[in-house]
């Protein structure tokens, strides 16, 4: 017996697993007992001793004991068997039971019934059937049992789901092409120096004529617009949106403003934006400060022009308000509190005075009251970039668009946040997200999230998932989940450790997954899962059995010999794209220009590994001809083909491929050369998801190259690719 069984115990019954495989395949790594210790710490456990763990044990084991009904419950909808609820009996409880059922229908319909029953043969289990066949959906149960003197209550979030998530085939979407970009980087002619809503729906009505089925953009959701905190995959807030992107100009308001028209027409703003449109990088603060300038004039003249209680747009305001809740006007009092505390030296939550670190506090309530125009303004940017969205999807549709707009559902969001301000109990502090160490990061990655608390998610009927699918599905056709094998397990690092010494969590995967795809049919939208990187075995089964699609990255794709696959040997159930954002265009990938960088930087530390990692991408580069030879893509077996020749026969390649998706990056057809992001480099090294693209979008969609790849988009183009 260990000296440590009780901490082994603990960690086990919490999901702290005892081991995982490296990336590779190579080693299996152990949880070592400091890092148990200091995991379970931070969940709320004493571990410090074994007496402390034992008791710890003890402790859930009495909680158990007197919990009825589990938290959660899955059902199938096209189960035969009528659909039940399984009451545990308490210890002596007697042979009968009396019991009381309320369920009520995601839809807010509650049937009663009641009754007795006696245990089922040979254990404490009760089966009492629900008093109406549910819907899809996510339901609540509460029950009440009577017994020996005794009554004990308890409620269920009860999930009817589907056996999948909507399918390819579903949406007439079988094989299909598309773009993926991050909308930020958007140089156009009209924007303020950061691409917008206006853009993209540019971006889909075009390609959309051309065939394509959707366009894949970077997360949208909130954050400070002030670097460091410009990283759509650190954001402030997942339930809410970026109103960086709201087009200024295509407010309503914005024509009957006079005093917003006559400020943007001044020589001095015409200046600051003509500077912003032609900068090779995003200048965050400068384009939001202008921004929120001539919105918050526009929603002077929105209150006044919207009085009147006919008002459409009035009415369209008040509908939103009412769809949002109280979640939207705790988020605007977030970002207000926020403003003036940042004023202080305050930039973090945390260091709040604590009477402000409840968004329910009396003095919250007071602040919000006193700083109600400030809170409406943010609800404001809210709206309006709703229904900015709302129009681009709605555009995307009437183009012709399968799938139409796909968002991307960032892993975590900023510790300094509002996501973990309002949910605080749901997260769990002195752990950080993070990934093992592999190839790309030798010590492991800390991304300096904050993780949800799996056992609090049970407990809270998971409403913060299902809230963050509900704001991830709006608008789209299909969603992508960042980091996807988050739902079955995460990778904590301990705060003061290193990556080495992380482990891995268990989540309530069939769970999280059933509530996916019941938003999922209820949306009639797709799912992809980002499953690139350590990925547990069995794991890719878990994707298909629930009908999420996985991903493929071209260049992780070769085999043992390092020969790249051939069209045939991928899945169909991916979205298959020649690279991520995490990685450098083809232009940059074809001439080692990632290489350089990394070398500047330092990742790459010698001349001498600069030079064999050079070398190994010539011999990278002499593969991918290869295998484009061998398909009939390239006439000739040369490395000299001009890179955007093979770009195009790259393109080709991927529509030849099993894959229901196939995603081209607007970067790849841009030509551009520098990555937005250099994984694990701080701003001070490297201006992760600032750089713009250096030609216009107009110029991009219109260039006969981008036209040609484009057309290899089309769903005609697709199958007949894979005809041939």
């Amino acid at each position: 017996m260990s000296k440590r069984d009780h901490l082994r115990r603990l960690a086990d019954h919490v999901g702290i697993l005892p081991d995982y495989v490296s990336h590779d395949g190579r080693e299996r790594r152990v949880t070592s007992d400091r890092t148990r210790e200091a995991i379970l710490a931070a969940l709320g456990f004493d571990a410090s001793t074994e007496a402390a763990a034992k008791h710890a044990i003890e402790e859930l084991d009495r909680r158990e004991a007197v919990q009825i009904i589990n938290p959660v419950s899955v059902a199938f909808a096209d189960s035969r068997q009528p659909q039940t609820v399984h009451l545990q009996s308490p210890p002596n409880c007697g042979e009968t039971i009396e019991w009381q059922l309320e369920f009520t229908e995601e839809a807010g319909e509650t049937y009663k019934s009641s009754g007795k029953a006696r245990p089922m043969k040979g254990t404490s289990t009760f089966l009492v059937t629900l008093p109406i066949p549910p819907e899809i959906g996510c339901h609540r149960v509460r029950m009440t049992m009577r017994t020996s003197g005794t009554e004990l209550s308890g409620e269920q979030l009860y999930v009817v789901a589907p056996r999948k998530c909507v399918q390819p085939e579903e949406k007439g979407a079988d094989s299909i092409g598309g773009i993926w970009t991050s909308l930020y980087t958007i140089r156009s002619q009209r924007n303020w120096g950061c691409g917008d809503v206006t853009d993209l729906k540019t971006l889909v009505t075009k390609i959309a004529r051309c065939g394509a089925g959707f366009a894949l953009i970077n997360p949208i959701h909130a954050t400070r617009n002030t670097p460091p905190d410009i990283s759509p995959y650190r954001p402030v807030s997942r339930l809410f949106g970026n109103p960086l992107y709201i087009d200024v100009e295509a407010v309503p308001e914005f024509e009957h403003c006079a005093p917003a028209k006559g400020r943007l027409a001044a020589t001095e703003i015409q200046s600051r934006l003509s500077t912003l449109r032609e900068a090779s990088m995003i200048e965050y603060a400068k384009v939001w400060s202008l921004k929120r300038e001539i919105l918050r004039m526009l929603h002077g003249t929105f209150k006044k022009s919207t009085e009147s209680k006919n008002d459409e747009r009035a009415n369209q305001y008040r509908k939103f308000l009412h769809s949002k809740g109280q979640p939207l006007r705790d988020f605007a009092l977030f970002l207000v509190l926020d403003e003036q505390f940042r004023e202080q030296g305050k930039t973090d939550w945390h260091h709040w005075p604590v009477e402000f670190r409840n968004a329910h506090s009396r003095p919250s309530t007071e602040f919000a009251a006193a700083k109600a125009d400030q809170v409406d303004f943010h609800c404001y940017l809210q709206f309006e970039l709703d229904q900015q969205l709302g129009d681009t999807s709605r555009a995307a549709r009437k183009a012709g668009m399968r799938i139409g707009i796909v968002n991307d559902l960032a892993i975590g969001a900023a510790p300094s946040g509002f996501d973990s301000w309002w949910f605080a109990d749901s997260f769990v502090d002195g752990v950080d997200i993070g990934a093992p160490p592999d190839d790309l990061g030798p010590t492991g990655q800390n991304w300096g999230l904050p993780p949800f608390n799996p056992l609090w998610l049970r407990e809270s009927g998971f409403a913060a998932w299902r809230m963050l699918l509900n704001a991830a599905f709006h608008h789209a056709g299909a969603i992508r989940i960042d980091h996807v094998m988050g739902l079955q397990r995460q990778f904590w690092i301990p705060k003061g450790f290193s990556g080495v010494d992380g482990a891995y969590i268990r989540f309530p995967a069939n769970e999280l997954f059933a509530i996916l795809a019941v938003e999922s049919v209820k949306r009639n939208a797709l799912v992809i899962g980002e499953d690139l990187g350590t990925v547990s075995a069995g794991f890719e089964t878990l994707l298909e059995k629930w009908g999420v699609l996985s991903t493929r990255a071209f260049y992780f794709e070769r085999d043992r010999g390092s020969e790249f696959r051939a069209p045939g040997e991928y899945t169909r159930r991916a979205m298959v794209s020649l690279n991520t954002h995490d990685m450098v265009p083809w232009a940059g990938f074809a001439d080692g220009a990632d290489l350089k960088l990394r070398h500047e930087l330092g990742i790459i530390a010698t001349k001498a590994e600069f030079d064999q990692a050079m070398n190994a991408r010539y011999d990278t580069y002499q593969a991918i001809v290869r295998r484009l030879v061998r398909n009939g893509l390239l006439v000739a077996e040369s490395e000299d083909s001009p890179p955007l020749e093979i770009l195009t026969a790259l393109c080709r390649f991927l529509t030849q491929t099993n894959c229901a998706m196939v995603a081209i990056s607007l970067d790849d057809l841009a030509g551009e050369i520098t990555p937005v992001n250099v994984p694990g480099v701080g701003p001070d090294r490297f201006p992760s998801w600032s750089r713009r693209m250096r030609r216009s979008l107009e110029d991009v969609l219109c260039n006969p190259a981008s036209r040609r790849i484009l057309d290899i988009l089309s769903r005609e183009e697709v199958v007949a690719a894979r005809g041939a």
